[in-house]
């Protein structure tokens, strides 16, 4: 064994394309440097689930994420109660 690499693929099935399958951006080993692993030690691989992770959940009203539209909804009423 000379070198080797991790890559991770999300696939999923969208109602007009069919199956897709999409990049997964590695967060460690970091896959812009090729993902590259020591396979004579353990390794983690880690993901960020983020906005523009596939893994993401479904956006909500404004190209936002629903935990996005409820978390302001709930700041706007801790500031209304504030301010009552």
């Amino acid at each position: 064994l000379i070198q080797s690499s991790v890559r991770c693929y999300c696939v999923r099935q969208h109602p007009v394309r069919g199956f897709e399958m999409l990049p997964v951006r590695l967060q460690q080993p970091d896959d812009s440097l090729g993902g590259a692993l020591m396979m004579n030690l353990p390794a983690l691989v880690m993901h960020r689930i983020d906005a523009w992770s596939p893994l993401a959940p479904p956006r909500g009203s404004g190209g936002r994420t629903v935990e996005a539209d409820e978390a302001e909804e709930a700041d706007e009423e801790a500031v209304s109660d504030a301010a009552a």
